[in-house]
């Protein structure tokens, strides 16, 4: 399967100071993987270390025709992954 990544996933790669390689290990060992109801998009997260600190980082993808396409990643919030399950916006998806 490739990869390849969206203008937005690159601008917002940049502006938020993701280390190159972060997302493709975010996807690759995720530790839990959504999907979003409201968008149909899917949501891998993986708890890493990222500007000195531990946190969730989400990456959010689409699949099309056998290429997987990065939309966005970004850090969350404590207690936004839980949040968003409780509420049933993202669902666990098993690949």
């Amino acid at each position: 399967m490739n990869i390849s990544f969206s203008a937005h996933f690159i601008n917002r790669k940049r502006i938020r100071g993701i280390p190159d390689g972060l997302a493709e290990t975010v996807f690759l060992e995720a530790d839990e993987r959504f999907r979003d109801v409201l968008t149909g998009m899917f949501i891998a997260v993986k708890h890493v270390p990222i500007a000195g600190k531990n946190r969730d980082v989400a990456l959010t993808y689409t699949i099309k025709n056998n290429t997987v396409i990065f939309v966005t990643i970004h850090p969350l919030k404590q207690g936004q992954m839980e949040n968003r399950v409780k509420h049933g916006r993202w669902v666990k998806y098993e690949p």
